[in-house]
Parts: C-alpha cells; sequence; structure tokens
C-alpha cells in the first residue's frame, strides 16, 4: 500500500522546464530509492523553481513520513488490532446500560403511567436496541468473524432488529406520546385493543424475521465461505429460511397496517371529530 501512495505521489508532478525538471527527477529517483525526506524537500525545490504542480506531490510524500513516523511511535496498524477491536467491542455495553437502566425504571415505578402504549415502544426500543445493536452487533463484530460473515445474511439479521429498535420503536413511542397532546385527548385514551395488537404483532414479526435471517446467515456462511459452495446454489438450500422470512414479514406488515389504523381512524382521531360525530347522531334521530 505504501508503494502504491508512493508511486502516485510522484507522477503527481507536472511537466516542468529547467531547474525545476532536474528537481522533480531528483525527486522520483530518491523516491523510488524510499529516501523520502529528501524526495520531499527536492518536490519543495522544484516548487521553488517555478513549478506549483509539484506541490501536491510533496504533500503525499510528507504524509508519508507522517505515516511512517506515526507507525514508528504508536506501532503499526496490525499491532493496534487488537486495540481497535476492544475499542469497538465497547460499543454494545452503552446499549446494555440503557436497557438495565430501562427495566429500572419501570421496576421503580411499574406501568403506572397513563399512557401505556408509549410506555411500550419506548421499554421495547431499549430491549430491541441491546439485542440488535449490542447483542448481535457484538456477535460479528470481530474481525476474525466479520471476514467469514460479511456481505452475508448475517448483516441483515443484525441491521433488522438494530433499526427497529434503535430507530423505529423510540420514533414510534414519541408519537404515541405525543398524540393526546395534539388530538386534545386524555392519556389513557390512547389505548386502544388495535394500538396492543400492533405492537405485539410488529415486535412479534421483527423477531421473527431476525431468526429467519441469523439461519439463513450461519447457513450461507458454512456452505458459500467455508465449504466454498457457489452463491447460487447455496441460494437454493436457504429457501426454507426465505419462507420463513416471508411468513414473519407479512406479520410485521399486519401490525404496521394495524398501526396505520390505529393512527387514523382510533386514537389518532381529533377528539372534535368524535364529539361532532357523536353530537350529529342524536340530532338525526330526532329529526326522524
Amino acid at each position: 500500500m505504501t508503494s502504491l501512495i508512493l508511486a502516485i505521489a510522484l507522477f503527481q508532478a507536472g511537466p516542468c522546464r529547467g531547474e525545476a525538471e532536474r528537481h522533480i527527477a531528483d525527486a522520483q529517483r530518491l523516491g523510488e530509492a524510499f529516501d523520502l525526506a529528501a524526495a520531499a524537500e527536492a518536490f519543495a525545490a522544484a516548487v521553488k523553481s517555478g513549478c506549483p504542480d509539484a506541490r501536491a506531490a510533496a504533500i503525499y510524500i510528507r504524509g508519508l513520513i507522517a505515516a511512517r513516523a506515526a507507525d514508528a511511535q504508536f506501532g503499526s496498524a496490525a499491532a493496534l488490532q487488537p486495540l481497535q477491536e476492544t475499542i469497538s467491542a465497547l460499543e454494545p455495553f452503552v446499549f446494555f446500560a440503557m436497557a438495565m437502566y430501562a427495566y429500572y425504571a419501570m421496576r421503580r415505578s411499574g406501568l403506572t403511567h397513563p399512557n401505556r402504549m408509549a410506555l411500550h415502544w419506548t421499554i421495547g426500543s431499549a430491549v430491541f436496541s441491546a439485542l440488535g445493536a449490542g447483542l448481535l452487533g457484538l456477535a460479528h463484530t470481530w474481525p476474525a468473524v466479520n471476514k467469514w460473515t460479511h456481505g452475508t445474511l448475517i448483516t441483515p439479521m443484525h441491521g433488522h432488529m438494530a433499526f427497529f429498535g434503535a430507530y423505529v420503536m423510540i420514533v414510534l413511542g414519541m408519537i404515541t406520546y405525543a398524540l393526546p397532546g395534539l388530538t386534545g385527548r386524555g392519556e389513557e385514551s390512547r389505548e386502544t385493543s388495535a394500538g396492543f395488537w400492533a405492537f405485539w404483532l410488529q415486535v412479534g414479526g421483527m423477531f421473527g424475521m431476525t431468526m429467519a435471517f441469523a439461519a439463513a446467515g450461519i447457513t450461507q456462511t458454512y456452505l458459500e465461505r467455508i465449504l466454498s459452495i457457489g452463491y447460487l446454489e447455496t441460494q437454493l438450500k436457504l429457501q426454507v429460511h426465505f419462507l420463513m422470512l416471508v411468513a414473519t414479514g407479512a406479520v410485521f406488515v399486519l401490525g404496521v397496517a394495524l398501526s396505520l389504523w390505529d393512527f387514523f381512524f382510533l386514537a389518532g382521531r381529533p377528539v372534535e371529530a368524535a364529539a361532532a360525530r357523536a353530537g350529529a347522531a342524536p340530532a338525526g334521530s330526532t329529526a326522524g
């Protein structure tokens, strides 16, 4: 890699004439001999001699010198890899701490909040984030594992649960928390049977999709990456997992549809519209 960057640097300077041309030739000769400091000085001399195109090459080589100095002082990238792996593996502990705090808060106050629907989405977000982004992310973040699983169905296994927990659930929690105030309803009126069914269908469907991706991804990694079986042949052997994925995905979509129905026609309907409809019915019956 260093040789490639150096080769790019040596040909950065455009055609120059006179003294600058001689300095560039010296810089290229010194660079090919990996005398980086002397090559950088020669390119700098070419710039002073009236060849501004040599400035980029001088910057490239000075960057290489700085990289070599960093390697000598702090260790090479390979030597630092265990430290990088450890720092990367610390990220899930943030999600675990968030889930523990959510559990502690629930134990302290119970489900006494009047808007239990928002509470379900909020606590669910903490738990699903810890499982998806935390546990499943930790499972294949190590380079020794990721070199086999990267680009397989292990990645969407982690991604689906992580994004649903960390983003979708917390957004739905904020929506359900704000909805009573926006529609003029009481907090307790946010609870509907359709809303709870939507919650559990989405949670169950997403969990099932994650398990389907996990089974398919583990099988794909073993067949394709370990046994070197071809991609298309491997896909044929994963069909049963794809059927499970479609079935659980349908459960999730049903939950989404029910959630939209609840939002637009049940708990999300403004109280003025509900009152108007309630007042219109007696008037119609009196006229009859």
